[in-house]
């Protein structure tokens, strides 16, 4: 995405792989947060971001096979292949976390990104998801949340990561469906590419019978290859030169 801290509706159109009538119809509806100077629709950059991390459900599947189809192409041109499941590890993942809290959520969430060794400062982890959780919840209809720092991170992680918790009992996220939450995935990105894709990729991935099957995992491996097997489906619909990207 552009370094500038506003964007056209033009810009807007070619960064999430939308067609300009698509912007300007979430735009003149409020659908999307932007302000009209002069009879030019222009957008902050963050609000932009903010908006999807709590929308993209809402939105069409078409738009967000669209958003997820952009940000992988440009992560393919980069040489950057591989799958979100090739991403979890079994030690980033935990499916009986005892606790009701929120703050112990998050905690749980950064303990576990920790062990993969790719995390250079916990700390200023943890910091950025209490940030970005006060801003707005993270949590999704459905009793899921996509938790992430508000930034993407580079300066904190040495590769874009994953971990998962699951608390034994639904936990109070701030869903806008006002239902509690249990699956908790952290997306932890190092670009804004990289963030965008993981949130369009997830939000496919949780659509439909697959999120029951997270939810019904006894195993890391269980929950590893109900992702993958949806990530094969995904793949399958897509055209064949787009096979995944590295994170």
């Amino acid at each position: 995405m552009s370094n500038s801290e506003f964007l056209t509706l033009g810009e807007v159109a070619a960064h999430f792989g939308w067609t300009a009538r698509f912007v300007e119809r979430l735009a003149t509806t409020d659908q999307i947060p932007g302000v009209e100077v002069n009879g030019q629709w222009l957008f902050r950059r963050d609000d932009l971001v903010e908006w999807l991390d709590r929308k993209i459900q809402t939105l069409d599947p078409t738009q967000v096979a669209n958003l997820e189809q952009k940000f992988e192409d440009d992560l393919q041109a980069a040489s950057r292949n591989i799958h979100i499941a090739d991403r979890l590890r079994p030690e980033a993942i935990n499916l009986e976390v005892a606790t009701t809290g929120r703050a112990d959520v998050i905690k749980q969430l950064v303990t576990l990104a920790d062990r993969t060794g790719l995390v250079v400062n916990t700390a200023h982890l943890h910091a950025s998801l209490l940030e970005r959780e006060r801003l707005s919840s993270t949590a999704l209809p459905g009793g899921v949340a996509l938790c992430h720092p508000r930034r993407p991170s580079p300066h904190f992680l040495r590769r874009t990561l994953f971990s998962v918790v699951r608390t034994a009992q639904p936990v109070a996220f701030g869903a806008e469906d006002g239902q509690p939450t249990r699956l908790f995935f952290l997306i932890a990105a190092i670009d804004d590419r990289a963030h965008l894709y993981a949130l369009a990729r997830l939000s496919r991935i949780l659509r439909g019978p697959t999120l029951g099957t997270l939810f019904a995992a006894k195993t890391s491996g269980e929950l590893i290859q109900a992702v993958r097997a949806r990530e094969t489906e995904i793949d399958a619909a897509a055209p064949a030169s787009v096979v995944g990207v590295q994170l």
